[in-house]
């Protein structure tokens, strides 16, 4: 039995699972913080955010059944 036996393909689901919800939690924080300016790995981000208090409400209308 080698080293190279034990990463099968559950290893690799659980890493890849693991890597994507680490990159989702960071979209959600860049996404819930009040930074006006991002800049990471070479890639950047302007945006206009609203002052605090004023933040838009987001309903989401379900269809009576």
């Amino acid at each position: 039995m080698s080293v190279w036996d034990t990463f099968d393909d559950t290893f690799w689901l659980t890493l890849s699972g693991a890597f994507f919800a680490f990159m989702g939690l960071l979209v959600r924080a860049i996404l819930k913080s009040r930074c006006k300016e991002f800049h990471c790995c070479g890639m950047g981000c302007v945006r206009d955010v609203a002052p605090p208090g004023e933040e838009p409400d987001i309903a989401i209308a379900m269809p009576d059944r």
